[in-house]
């Protein structure tokens, strides 16, 4: 499947309620990994956010693909997005994607007021 030509990408970490440490991981740091989840409704999985001129896109990285049961991706369309919010976070601050169906997809990165910005115009809000 083509997701278009990449405009921009970012290393990021992108929150996801389904996300789970695999059995690989030690029993003191999943307990902590769990209690983190339950606070922060998922848990923050690194890759890499990719903006085309089509989709905006998300891929967890090796080492989170090794740690997490399950891979990690997101992909929607621009024409999906309704709206893109930047909210203040530790160290980086957080993009908040909504879509047409009321999903938000959150993920944090350096640069982040810019990268949002870049989504808003090639998905047509700016």
């Amino acid at each position: 499947m083509s997701y278009g030509t990449i405009i921009d990408s970012k290393l990021s970490n992108a929150l996801f309620a389904d996300a789970e440490p695999n059995d690989r991981v030690p029993g003191v740091v999943s307990g902590e990994l769990h209690r983190f989840k339950k606070r922060q409704g998922g848990l923050w999985v690194g890759g890499t956010a990719t903006l085309t001129d089509t989709h905006l896109l998300f891929g967890a990285n090796a080492i989170n693909d090794a740690i997490h049961k399950g891979g990690h991706a997101y992909a929607t369309p621009l024409s999906e997005i309704t709206s893109v919010e930047v909210k203040s976070g530790f160290l980086t601050r957080i993009i908040d994607v909504t879509t047409k169906n009321g999903a938000t997809f959150s993920f944090r990165c350096f640069g982040a007021a810019a990268f949002a910005e870049k989504i808003r115009r090639q998905a047509k809000l700016a």
